[in-house]
């Protein structure tokens, strides 16, 4: 998963002074350098506007099966346009399953999100409660940080959490109390795995997930969910 940076704060105090679009020029540098170094064989030497190398060589390579599947991070134009010149996925935020339709696009995509489910959704909103519960101070400096961040994903999420429904499956509740910076699907184990089920038929190709410190054995009940949701793509297929 490559990544530009870090958030325009953070850039600030590093003296990093590159404009975003010019971070994905960057980064595709960046791309080139790594992907001419992992297959290994020969010595690289480079020379673009960030980055030069003379003669360089890993000393063990990568057999092809083991060559990464790329994504870049992102939503902007910017990202965009690396991702298919570098013949990247997109990897971002989830989005809500009825705003998602790859099929209008010509690049795989992955979606980061957290996951809270319980054999019942009252249990599930219980737990959500007690892990991300409502604080005006964190809400107040997460809508500052975001609304002063450069980070279109963020601002994104800021304003779909203004209009969330709290008991809506796709939630926003973690991120706008600031216990997170993901999207959550929470719920039955059923209808969090129908949900996600939602996103594989549309095309999603990879998930990141995000495992919630609660205290209790998150890996347990999320495992729960794929086999839900592997169970689903079963008789789907059947």
């Amino acid at each position: 998963n490559y990544i530009t940076g870090t958030a325009l704060f953070d850039s600030t105090g590093l003296g990093d002074s590159v404009n975003h679009d010019s971070k994905y020029e960057r980064l595709g540098e960046y791309c080139s350098i790594v992907e001419q170094l992992l297959k290994g064989g020969a010595t690289v030497s480079f020379q673009g506007a960030y980055y030069a190398l003379n003669n360089v060589i890993l000393p063990e390579s990568l057999s092809s099966e083991l060559q990464p599947i790329n994504y870049i991070a992102g939503k902007s134009d910017a990202s965009l346009k690396l991702t298919r010149e570098t013949g990247s996925g997109r990897l971002c935020m989830a989005i809500p399953e009825n705003d998602f339709n790859q099929s209008v696009g010509d690049y795989k995509t992955g979606f980061h999100f957290g996951i809270i489910a319980r054999e019942d959704e009252k249990s599930a909103y219980k737990l959500l409660a007690e892990y991300a519960p409502a604080d005006d101070t964190a809400r107040k400096i997460k809508e500052f940080t975001t609304t002063r961040s450069a980070v279109i994903w963020k601002k994104e999420l800021l304003s779909q959490s203004k209009v969330a429904n709290v008991n809506d499956i796709y939630n926003l509740t973690p991120f706008i109390n600031g216990h997170s910076d993901v999207p959550y699907l929470v719920g039955s184990i059923e209808n969090v795995a129908k949900y996600i089920l939602g996103y594989l038929i549309k095309g999603l190709n990879a998930i990141v997930i995000e495992v919630p410190m609660t205290g209790y054995d998150e890996f347990k009940y999320i495992n729960q969910v794929f086999l839900s949701v592997q169970q689903l793509l079963d008789t789907d297929e059947n």
